[in-house]
């Protein structure tokens, strides 16, 4: 074997399912429309669009991640987790972004999308949601 050969780290697989619904959770909307997109170093890249089912619910959506072997130990800069997009809307509903969402090798992810109704002025924002990187640094306000 050539010793300057080297092998490419092995990718794993988690898994997200989308769970949109409104009233606090309780009403499941369907035909929600959900994007889920991976930001990379020449753009964002959309993998899936697909709308919800009855249930509110969207299918498995099978995506790359690091493979789980590199979540047990730390290695400094390396993540044991991808990151992911996911924006949610419905014409009924103000639309709803999730920024930063984990995904782990071998674990379903469930992503819950509470919708609220348009108001009767028709006037609506979106609301973005933020998960914090746990490897990023923290403020220190001392």
């Amino acid at each position: 074997m050539n010793e300057n050969t080297t092998i490419p780290p092995v990718e794993g697989v988690g898994f997200l399912i989308v769970q949109v619904a409104t009233a606090n959770g309780s009403i499941p909307l369907e035909n929600a429309s959900v994007r889920v997109s991976r930001v990379e170093s020449d753009g964002r890249t959309v993998l899936y669009e697909l709308k919800t089912g009855a249930d509110g619910r969207t299918r498995y959506l099978p995506l790359p991640t690091p493979p789980r072997a590199q979540s047990l130990s730390y290695t400094a800069g390396a993540r044991p987790y991808a990151i992911y997009t996911i924006e949610v809307s419905h014409p009924e509903y103000s639309p709803i972004n999730f920024e930063s969402v984990p995904i782990f090798d071998g674990i379903i992810s469930i992503q819950q999308a509470n919708l609220s109704p348009v108001p009767e002025n028709g006037m609506s924002g979106a609301a973005t949601y933020r998960t914090p990187n746990v490897f990023e640094s923290p403020q220190n306000d001392l």
